[in-house]
């Protein structure tokens, strides 16, 4: 990973943990206290056309976990240290990425992916209230640790553990800040085409969106839990998927596969995930949906 003396100065380099063109994540041990972090560190090329562009984007991210930091559902935010070749966002270390293990358990149990999306609806509906739209909800956003280790403070109510577990999101890096959510604002709507192809919704490819669209991404992401990963829009190439949800002809109905699907999650996927996005649940609306509220109970231990 790249790292100049202002890193080095304060931590010792660990494995690298994941890659990609621009940025890296990699495991950090702080020297005063040997306790160990994640670090993200994204390359600063000031002669790359780009630079302006990458630079924003990571002072959004700070800045949006900075401001979240003290919420158990968002990775615990410790510092941003700024080299001149690169700046590191210095984070709280999890144990692995939801996709991981729906990959491992091949699917979720049906009450605790009810606790989870509750939990992550819950959060989500903070993270608007802040004024911060995700724009890239997917498992692999979305890290779990275990609650006794866990960085941060917030409500009981979103950090109650599916088996010892707290979820939380991560990777704010295409964020946006400040999306005040009222009608007024929600006019405005968003432009640009950004997100994961299997998970972004048809709005925003379409080039006009707002927040409902990271409740198209999380009704996905539920429908995953319950499916498993290989069941995602499995008929699809990446550029027929593309093409169909910027004509908006992907429908939960028509594109997903419902087989071994529980009737009411069925019910609550199809909401999230409604072509019209002002028809979409609202977060809060999604933890009082009938299904979530009795069968994320089921996952809670009995007292």
């Amino acid at each position: 990973m790249a790292g100049g003396s202002k890193l080095w100065a304060k931590y010792s380099p660990g494995s690298v943990i994941g890659a990609g063109e621009h940025s890296s994540v990699s495991i950090l041990v702080r020297k005063s206290d040997g306790k160990r972090f994640a670090c993200k560190s994204t390359r600063i090329d000031a002669s790359s056309k780009s630079c302006s562009v990458t630079m924003k984007r990571v002072q959004v991210e700070a800045e949006c976990l900075a401001k979240m930091s003290n919420h158990c559902g968002v990775v615990h935010y410790e510092e941003m240290v700024m080299d001149a070749d690169a700046w590191h966002l210095i984070m709280e270390l999890c144990d692995c990425s939801l996709a991981d293990w729906i990959q491992q358990r091949g699917k979720i149990p049906e009450a605790e992916a009810a606790l989870l999306v509750r939990h992550l609806a819950a959060t989500l509906d903070d993270l608007h209230s802040a004024g911060i739209m995700h724009r890239d909800v997917k498992p692999d956003n979305i890290l779990l640790v275990s609650a006794k280790n866990s960085s941060g403070g917030g409500s009981t109510t979103s950090c109650a553990a599916a088996a010892s577990l707290v979820v939380k999101y991560a990777d704010f890096g295409i964020a946006e800040y400040n999306c005040v959510s009222s009608a007024a604002a929600a006019r405005k709507q968003l432009k640009d085409k950004v997100g994961t192809p299997r998970y972004v919704a048809p709005e925003v490819m379409c080039g006009s969106y707002w927040l409902p669209a990271d409740v198209w991404s999380l009704g996905v992401t539920l429908y995953q839990m319950l499916a498993g990963a290989s069941k995602v829009f499995s008929d699809y190439s990446t550029l027929g998927l593309l093409s169909d949800l910027k004509a908006c002809a992907v429908t939960a109905d028509a594109c997903l596969d419902w087989d071994g699907i529980p009737g009411g999650a069925k019910d609550l996927i199809q909401k999230m995930m409604d072509k019209n996005p002002y028809k979409r649940p609202k977060p809060a609306d999604i933890i009082a949906h009938p299904w979530v509220v009795a069968t994320a109970a089921l996952a809670l231990p009995s007292r």
